[in-house]
């Protein structure tokens, strides 16, 4: 889940009047609703889409995809038929929190988004295999990941694609 010291940080970088889109909702959802003036959130889980009211979301399932030749168990990532048809054009920081880590995140890396000159936020960097999708991410885009506490023990990154 994301906290609240990652969401001031890209409340910092980017502004209450940004469009955040968010991949893998939840509790903390509804909190970056509260802070900018626009949410989107592609989520697999129709049981995640907690904040209908406040969040324009995509329910986007999970589908097999061709993995990445680093991460071959990572073969499923959201409907890419259903991004591309339902993903705003106008984001402007993405916020990586899914799909669950036990799926997966490597298909950020293959998936062609709309815009790229964005604020990349990634989540759950602490887990090696996180880590590892946000190091690929930046080195094929050639930046630099910088990585921000979240506890003690926990970790999420920043890509920023801006410059």
């Amino acid at each position: 889940m994301i906290n609240k010291v990652m969401q001031d940080a890209v409340l910092e970088k980017v502004g209450a009047d940004a469009h955040v889109l968010e991949l893998g909702a939840g509790e903390g959802t509804g909190r970056l609703a509260d802070m900018f003036s626009k949410v989107t959130a592609v989520e697999h889980n129709e049981k995640w889409m907690l904040y209908p009211d406040r969040v324009n979301y995509i329910y986007a399932p999970l589908v097999d995809v061709v993995s990445h030749e680093r991460f071959p168990s990572h073969d499923k990532w959201y409907d890419h038929k259903i991004l591309d048809e339902s993903l705003p054009g106008d984001y402007d920081a993405v916020i990586v929190d899914g799909p669950p880590g036990y799926i997966g995140r490597s298909g950020v890396i293959n998936y062609g988004f709309k815009r790229k000159a964005v604020l990349w936020v990634f989540d759950d960097v602490w887990r090696q295999g996180d880590f590892r999708v946000m190091g690929l991410f930046a080195k094929e885009r050639g930046r630099v990941a910088v990585l921000h506490p979240s506890g003690r023990t926990r970790w999420w990154g920043e890509i920023d694609c801006r410059k």
